[in-house]
């Protein structure tokens, strides 16, 4: 089994704190947000990963290589035009094979959940994915089934809301960033028209083919993004 890391984003949201630096190399608690992401998917047993790369790609790489790349095998996937999560996937695709499962991290993510759990999961079931999911209050929101099968999303404070199968009352849950796909997913992926595109796009049109892609809400779960400076200041608050 092999990882991708999603670190290829531009981090605009964190203003100033990224303009000399990618967001994934962002410190908390003293080390950037990388290494904490390569350690945790390594606790899981995995020892090959890949990384996109956009933003300051070189110090990324020169990251990596300083601290001898974790012990691991890792891989950039470069992208000289920002492709988004389905897009970023598609073009590694030459990274991976065709018979093992995809764990996949967002690299501004912080999570203190053994990615074994959500692993196991995923590989007792014949699911096309398992996705880390959350109660919250956040107005952006992803639509499931009475089966925690993955049927639509929603934006609360627009209104806007796509949904692909009949549900009178949908769980609201928050999507994590973190989860594990078969590697069946490139079918899917190769069915965009565009270079460009997000993989929840890519998600529910193979829910509305009948695939599952199922949430795994675990009872407990520490987790923190760094996609705006009060969610960064929150999360360095924690870990001091």
């Amino acid at each position: 089994m092999k990882a991708m890391i999603f670190a290829a984003g531009l981090g605009t949201r964190l203003g100033a704190v990224t303009t000399a630096q990618p967001k994934c190399l962002v410190e908390v608690g003293g080390r950037p947000i990388l290494a904490y992401v390569i350690e945790s998917i390594q606790s899981a047993g995995i020892e090959e990963i890949v990384i996109n790369v956009h933003h300051f790609p070189e110090m990324v790489r020169t990251f990596v290589e300083s601290n001898d790349s974790f012990g691991l095998t890792i891989h950039f996937s470069q992208e000289e035009d920002l492709l988004e999560t389905g897009g970023g996937l598609l073009a590694a695709k030459k990274f991976f094979s065709s018979n093992d499962p995809i764990l996949v991290h967002n690299a501004d993510i912080f999570c203190e959940m053994p990615l074994e759990e959500i692993v196991a999961a995923h590989n007792a079931s014949n699911d096309l994915g398992t996705l880390l999911t959350f109660t919250s209050g956040h107005d952006r929101v992803l639509l499931f089934d009475g089966g925690h099968q993955l049927i639509g999303w929603e934006n609360k404070a627009t209104g806007d809301k796509e949904q692909v199968a009949l549900c009178e009352q949908p769980e609201h849950l928050s999507f994590g960033g973190i989860y594990v796909l078969s590697p069946r997913i490139f079918e899917f992926l190769a069915k965009e028209s565009e270079a460009k595109f997000s993989i929840i796009r890519t998600f529910l049109a193979a829910a509305k083919e009948g695939e599952a892609l199922r949430a795994f809400t675990p009872k407990e779960l520490v987790w923190s993004d760094i996609g705006t400076p009060e969610e960064l200041d929150a999360l360095r608050t924690r870990l001091a």
